[in-house]
């Protein structure tokens, strides 16, 4: 429930050590190094440079390429069984520096590479061929060799007209205004798809009035260059080559199949490896260095100050650890128990705080928890949400975010069935329509508090209530951090009167001794705020009129609680849809047709239901932290601790080897 205390490192080392430093800094995971400026250095600055490592960096941003198009061809050809459930492959700084095992994984996947793309080579090939023997089927039935004069006098064309053509039109030719029989022969070779496929020989001498002919028929002229024979020779040849083709293409690809179930693995595992050697060489332009040493500066958790001390003292280097100046702003690195660290991703969504601001963590925790829950209030479905997640976590290899994820919403379902109970809802009121529609009986699932549906005004007054403890944390931690600050009369007069009016004015309306003390409190805490509010005014006048105006602000409060009221309408949404897909579910009656439709309704509407009910609930339960309490305190701004670290994507990487 705290920002980790952070120390500044400044560190100055022999160019011969820079890559074993950087290497043992970032198996150590605890420095965030930071970009050094050289007119910062005064008058070294001009007898320094930026450090690089442009060709290495180019080198691994190669690597990876190759291997992430190698795990993208291989995860598309593995066919071995894996478990859902499996976890991920543990390695360790000695798989580092195995460079018989990288060269073996870069040689498998440029192989897999070169097999994909001679499989593309023979694949166009197929297609080509396929296409020809397309072309050649029509006219499989034709005599005469494809490409071949039928005699010195004589051509052959081949071609298609529309099947109402009649051979006699092509026979025909206009000359000299008479239409005469012509030196020229047509067949129909087949019919298919409104096409008349047709050979046409003919006299030499009559090409251009034939030309003509058929230019007026619409003839389409085919060719088949290169070829030799008979269609049906062509045709037999072509299914041979096709058939060769496909059994090399199918010996290919089962090559590939066996090379990526054996080197998946092994390509993802080494894409771990190279990701993380990459990252020396690209925080080394954060560096500045002379021929002979180099310099570094980050941030590292005091915490870890022992651990780093006892890192470098192996090497021949000067290093300082100090703490920050008051101009300067670490990264930030939020710390919290098992309960509260998963609702870290709620504060970090909004933004970071400050590095002297404060963790609001500990309180977003139980808000949230509460609001969350309350909103879905439905205890179906919080039983399944806890379930699912509890689940995912035990048998899921999960990266750090998303395993947080699924314990914040873990809590989150276990909040929702709380609720749920308490409002007497289990998906909508399914408890009592099944008890009445297929049993006849008057059995339900009684709340064991009070149904919001029943009665919405004690709802409503339930989620004004949660507002206003809300609100009044919100106040309250900003009254620490100003006291935390040495603000005490500030802390007093901006958060304590505004405290001591808003816990007054709620008691009025409770009658007797509570309206008595309500009235004080009110009326003292607005007293306060009308003399202080105005304190930075020189004139009495501009303090008394500056105080009375502050008073205006009460509007403000009073907006901020009534925006809890979405309490009560998502609480209302989530159990009166279910339980209007209980009742569409059960028109049908008790009959054995009418169960199986109940059943496929109310799975279909009750999913739907919840994932449009527990997406509303995430949204607004952080809406009101964002906006009514981060409004009253948050200083954000605060830049993430990003350290120098190994961490696996495809792998779990263990540091203590």
């Amino acid at each position: 429930m705290a920002i980790v205390k952070m120390k500044k490192l400044t560190l100055i080392g022999l160019n011969s050590e820079k890559e074993a430093v950087l290497n043992d800094l970032m198996w150590l995971s605890a420095v965030d190094v930071s970009p050094i400026f050289e007119p910062d250095l005064g008058e070294i600055g001009v007898m320094v440079k930026r450090d690089g490592a442009v060709i290495a960096d180019g080198e691994f941003s190669e690597d990876l390429s190759l291997l992430d198009s190698a795990m993208k061809l291989m995860g598309t050809n593995y066919t071995a069984k894996k478990s859902l459930f499996a976890q991920k492959e543990k390695i360790s700084r000695s798989d580092f520096d195995d460079g018989e095992f990288e060269s073996e994984v870069k040689a498998s996947a440029k192989k897999a590479l070169e097999l994909q793309k001679e499989i593309n080579a023979f694949k166009s090939s197929l297609n080509k061929i396929s296409q020809n023997i397309s072309a050649l089927k029509p006219w499989v039935s034709l005599p005469t060799p494809l490409g071949r004069k039928p005699s010195r006098f004589s051509s052959q064309i081949l071609g298609t007209v529309h099947e109402k053509v009649r051979i006699e039109d092509i026979m025909e030719t206009e000359l000299d205004g008479q239409t005469e029989s012509t030196p020229v022969w047509a067949e129909t070779v087949s019919i298919g798809n409104k096409v008349r496929y047709v050979t046409v020989i003919y006299l030499d001498s009559y090409e251009k009035q034939l030309e003509s002919r058929l230019s007026e028929l619409n003839f389409s002229k085919i060719q088949f260059d290169g070829l030799e024979g008979t269609a049906a020779e062509n045709l037999a040849k072509l299914k041979l080559e096709l058939e060769d083709l496909k059994a090399e293409k199918e010996a290919l690809e089962k090559e590939l199949q066996e090379l990526s179930n054996e080197n998946y693995d092994k390509v993802r595992k080494l894409i771990d490896i190279i990701s993380n050697k990459k990252k020396i060489t690209s925080v080394r332009s954060n560096l500045v260095t002379t021929g002979s040493a180099f310099m570094l500066k980050g941030w590292f958790p005091q915490e870890q100050e022992s651990q780093l001390t006892e890192l470098l003292k192996k090497y021949s280097c000067y290093y300082e650890a100090s703490d920050p100046a008051e101009d300067e702003e670490p990264p930030i690195k939020l710390k919290n128990n098992a309960l509260a660290e998963p609702f870290e991703a709620i504060t970090e969504m909004y933004s970071l705080p400050s590095y002297r601001g404060l963790d609001p963590t500990f309180m977003v925790a139980p808000f949230y928890f509460l609001l969350f829950g309350m909103m879905l209030s439905d205890a179906g479905y919080g039983m399944v949400m806890t379930l699912a997640c509890f689940l995912g976590l035990k048998f899921l290899s999960l990266g750090k975010g998303l395993r947080r994820m699924l314990k914040m919403f873990m809590f989150c379902g276990i909040s929702t069935a709380f609720w749920g109970f308490m409002f007497g809802t289990f998906f909508g009121d399914a408890v009592g329509v099944v008890a009445s529609t297929y049993f006849g009986s008057e059995i339900a699932l009684k709340p064991l508090w009070f149904d919001p549906v029943a009665d919405p005004l004690t709802m409503l007054v339930v989620s004004f209530a949660v507002g206003f403890i809300h609100i009044l944390a919100g106040l309250g931690l900003k009254g620490y951090m100003m006291i935390k600050r040495g603000k005490w009369l500030d802390a007093l007069f901006d958060v304590g009167f505004w405290m001591i009016l808003l816990l007054g004015v709620p008691m009025l309306i409770f009658g007797g001794v509570f309206t008595t003390i309500g009235s004080v409190m009110a009326i003292g805490g607005a007293v306060g705020l009308i003399a202080t509010q105005g304190r930075s005014e020189k004139s009495i006048i501009k303090k008394i009129v500056s105080g009375v105006m502050s008073l205006y602000d009460v509007t403000g409060y009073l907006a901020d609680i009534l925006s809890y009221s979405r309490i009560l309408a998502l609480g209302l949404s989530t159990g009166v849809i279910g339980s209007v897909f209980n009742k569409l579910g059960s028109l049908g009656g008790s009959g054995f047709i009418s169960a199986i439709v109940f059943i496929i309704i109310f799975i279909i509407g009750h999913v739907l239901n919840f994932a449009l009910c527990a997406l509303g609930s995430y949204v607004h339960a952080s809406r009101l932290q964002f906006i009514e309490f981060f409004g009253k305190f948050y200083e954000a701004g605060g830049q993430r601790f990003n350290a120098l670290g190994v961490e696996g994507k495809y792998t779990e990487i263990i540091k203590s080897n």
